[in-house]
């Protein structure tokens, strides 16, 4: 299930970014990545899209919140996601720059993702 957007303002706030997270883009990027992820697998795809889609969620760490809030969603789903962060910001950049779109997005997070048991 995608977190509230509660959960992730604390965590923003227990980082003590400046500047301070906008609330409204926060509830935008999660109400995105709801409309995005019609299944739970989804779900780590479509956070890490909407989270760097809407870098003015957390505009003082957007780049580790996407990636952070993603990776949280993959584990509660008993997955991980395990990328260079040379490959996490190509990523990031490609959809700054609106060069990757969703289902780009969510190619990558498959060929990324790996049961957190697995040997």
């Amino acid at each position: 299930m995608i977190p509230a957007a509660e959960a992730l303002l604390d965590a923003y706030a227990a980082l003590g970014c400046k500047p301070p997270a906008s609330i409204p883009a926060v509830r935008a990027a999660l109400h995105a990545a709801r409309e995005m992820a019609p299944e739970e697998s989804d779900e780590p795809a479509a956070l890490l899209f909407a989270f760097a889609s809407y870098r003015r969620a957390f505009p003082g760490a957007w780049r580790f919140m996407a990636f952070a809030i993603a990776a949280q969603q993959a584990r509660s789903l008993g997955y991980e996601i395990q990328a260079t962060r040379i490959e996490y910001d190509a990523l990031l950049s490609a959809i700054m720059y609106r060069t990757a779109a969703f289902d780009d997005v969510r190619a990558w997070v498959v060929a990324h993702v790996h049961p957190l048991h697995e040997s």
